[in-house]
């Protein structure tokens, strides 16, 4: 489907907001191109807005939304992109996005072309989106993840090093 943004206006986004709920999209009103996401929990889902009350994101088909060898680049409507939960639109943090043209191409231009690419930590849904939007395939979520587990890792070796030290010196005192 083409997408005539001369044809967008707000009406569509109220439409939007109106069928969802208020209570359903966080007082936000997408526009083409935006990144959009719900929080699941664990971990948050990501896709892009492409209008006509469809996202392109990657995920699995119904029923096999958790299969990473299902998951392939696809479009829904923004209901089945929420699963019930609330529509986010993601903060552009100063970065420059691409021209709306360019990101609606972008998501188009990889429906129904990934299967089996999916990847927990180098090729997931905010990969994707960040990559349409930004020209960035990067995800915070995964940067976050391994920088928890860097500050987990050094907590437990400073717990094991202290914990050896400490024996040792019971060792030696008992001498």
């Amino acid at each position: 489907m083409s997408y005539d943004f001369d044809d967008y206006d707000e009406l569509e986004a109220q439409e939007i907001a109106e069928k969802y709920g208020r209570e359903n999209m966080n007082n936000t009103n997408p526009s083409p191109g935006d990144i959009v996401f719900t929080d699941r929990g664990l971990y948050k889902h990501y896709g892009i807005y492409v209008g006509h009350d469809s996202v392109i994101h990657f995920a699995g088909p119904k029923g096999h939304e958790i299969e990473a060898s299902q998951a392939d680049i696809i479009e829904t409507s923004v209901e089945d992109f929420l699963r019930g939960d609330l529509l986010e639109i993601q903060d552009d943090d100063g970065r420059e996005p691409l021209p709306k043209r360019e990101i609606i191409r972008r998501a188009r231009s990889k429906l129904y072309s990934c299967k089996g690419d999916y990847s927990l930590l180098f090729n997931n849904c905010e990969h994707f989106a960040n990559w349409c939007r930004y020209d960035e395939h990067t995800s915070r979520q995964v940067e976050a993840g391994i920088n928890m587990a860097k500050i987990l890792l050094v907590t437990i070796g400073t717990g094991v090093l202290f914990g050896l030290k400490m024996a040792k010196k019971d060792i030696k005192s008992c001498n």
